[in-house]
């Protein structure tokens, strides 16, 4: 959860609808501009015990995803089944839901049919650790793209470390979204067929 309130500020400007002056004239010696700076406290839903939160950088701005990476104990081949990934849909935290809140409700993170899987979340720029320094790139492909680029060479370099796979382990990839989500996830999946890099992971 974020410790200190979020900060955000709304100005109106009045003006009357019908003038002879100018309109920048009229800007400067009639015009009236009221801001109110509003200060709301964000609450959100700590993690289940298991899951964490990644950190990493997108186009070089940090940011982070929710996860949680299984035990796999004393598997023979101790190769996670997969890496799931949630692309969320719209939130608009603070005062209409919190990434942790849309973690925790989804049921794919919470069945036992997935306790070999990694489950993945990504924050997206403009919620979470960047939320109020970042805008929202709402259906922006690119954005997608730069951001699951980054996402899933994090996950995989934290597998490969956290599970000592070998050299050219390609991990299984499932993704799935809905609402905004839906769109993001479809667009990765196009972007991930074409990149080769990637593929060489998943």
């Amino acid at each position: 959860s974020r410790s200190e309130a979020t900060r955000r500020e709304s100005c109106i400007l009045y003006l009357p609808l019908e003038t002879s002056v100018a309109p920048e004239p009229v800007m400067r010696i009639l015009g009236l501009a009221v801001c109110a700076v509003l200060f709301v406290q964000e609450s959100s839903a700590a993690l289940a015990v298991g899951h964490e939160t990644l950190t990493y950088s997108v186009d070089g701005i940090g940011t982070g995803a929710f996860a949680r990476f299984p035990d796999l104990g004393n598997q023979q081949d101790n190769v996670p089944a997969g890496v799931l990934v949630l692309w969320h849909g719209t939130v608009l935290a603070p005062d209409m839901g919190t990434l942790e809140q849309v973690y925790n409700d989804d049921d794919a993170f919470k069945t036992s049919d997935l306790d070999d899987v990694i489950v993945v979340m990504p924050h997206q720029l403009g919620l979470g650790a960047t939320l109020g320094t970042q805008n929202q790139k709402w259906m922006q492909l690119e954005a997608v793209q730069s951001d699951g680029t980054a996402l899933l060479t994090h996950v995989y370099d934290k597998a490969k470390t956290k599970y000592s796979l070998a050299d050219g382990t390609v991990l299984r990839l499932f993704m799935y979204g809905h609402s905004q989500g839906g769109t993001s996830s479809l667009a990765y999946h196009f972007y991930y067929q074409a990149d080769a890099d990637m593929m060489q992971k998943y």
